[in-house]
């Protein structure tokens, strides 16, 4: 594979000049119909149906490689003096207007890809493709499985287990928003998430919102089995198109809406306990980088990469390439504005029914 990048084209391309070749999928018309053009459903139907996290999230162009911000820094100590004295307290001329401490999150690319001999898929199409169209079949699972992992990385990617990854929102929290509560000791899983979230909206320095609940089943159902004995009603809340969610009434929202719980497997449970994350989601964006030759988005986009293999194997093997590139940031400000509720829950309930 070379670094050279050729004129989007869509399909397989007969030329065998090397380079990456967009081949996004979409809707062809002919001859009155409209048809699909290589394989199916497009990328974002593949997005919409195995992401929550992705579609809440504001998708922006990274500034560079790696994305850090520069924050407002403290505010100078001020407060009563004399009136007839006038000696206020006096800020020194070295305090710092700016925060600059922000690490940063750095741009990460993932993906996947395979291999298809020129040869082999020549044959199939000779033989009338006798077990469906298996191109399409690989790129669909291609695509799954990078939505899968692009989804799992923005909950609990690890840049420092896997520096190829980037931190996902687990990874990029304040450590001192961490937060217990217990079951087992007759602790009310709601009133504690009110009380957190009641803590981060009374911050002074800071407005905090609280937008969104993330756990996973076992932490639903664990609210579920509360409000079915206290016959309290659970709100559904609609957070993208298609998906609506059950939610509670919190002090998130001056409105008076249920902040919404939505559940994700990549939560993961431990062999006690359960977590809850509450974040602003308004705080939190993708900053990704809309790879050269591809369309204008910045969901993971399918690219052909074709290679001539010369004399020892004379015939084209091409590749078909899943690919993104970016990060979340949810540092300093964003990293702030998520905090986690643990829940120590009967020994083995994470596991058993």
């Amino acid at each position: 594979m070379v670094n050279s990048f050729a004129t989007p084209k869509l399909g397989f391309t007969d030329d065998i000049s090397p380079g990456f070749h967009q081949i996004q999928a979409i809707a062809t018309a002919l001859d009155g119909f409209t048809v699909r053009d290589d394989f199916g459903p497009s990328v974002l139907m593949f997005m919409r149906k195995n992401t929550v996290f992705w579609p809440l999230l504001r998708k922006e162009k990274a500034d560079g490689d790696l994305i850090r911000k520069i924050y407002e820094g403290p505010e100078p100590e001020t407060g009563f003096f004399s009136k007839t004295a006038l000696n206020p307290i006096e800020t020194s001329s070295d305090f710092p207007a700016h925060d600059l401490a922000d690490p940063g999150e750095y741009v990460k690319a993932g993906g996947g890809l395979f291999h298809i001999s020129h040869y082999s898929r020549s044959v199939y199409q000779q033989q009338g493709r006798p077990y469906g169209d298996t191109l399409s079949e690989k790129t669909k699972n291609l695509i799954v499985s990078t939505c899968k992992t692009l989804e799992e990385a923005l909950f609990i990617g690890n840049a420092t287990t896997d520096p190829l990854s980037f931190n996902g929102m687990i990874n990029q929290m304040d450590q001192s928003h961490a937060y217990a509560a217990s079951v087992v000791a007759g602790d009310s899983v709601i009133r504690k998430l009110r009380a957190l979230v009641r803590l981060a909206v009374s911050d002074k320095v800071i407005m905090r919102r609280i937008t969104h609940i993330f756990t996973n089943a076992l932490g639903l159902e664990l609210i579920e089995n509360e409000t079915d004995n206290r016959l309290e009603h659970v709100n559904l809340d609609k957070i993208t198109p298609g998906l609506r969610v059950p939610g509670i009434i919190t002090q998130g929202d001056s409105q008076g809406k249920p902040t919404p719980i939505i559940i994700s497997p990549y939560i993961d449970s431990g062999a006690d306990y359960v977590d809850y994350y509450l974040i602003d989601i308004d705080s939190m964006s993708w900053k990704g980088v809309i790879p050269e030759g591809g369309v204008e988005a910045f969901e993971p986009q399918i690219f052909e990469v074709s290679k001539f293999t010369g004399a020892a194997t004379p015939y084209l093997v091409e590749k078909r390439m899943c690919l993104f590139y970016g990060t979340l940031y949810a540092n300093k400000s964003g990293g702030s504005s998520i905090y986690r509720l643990r829940v120590t829950v009967p020994a083995g309930m994470t596991t058993g029914i």
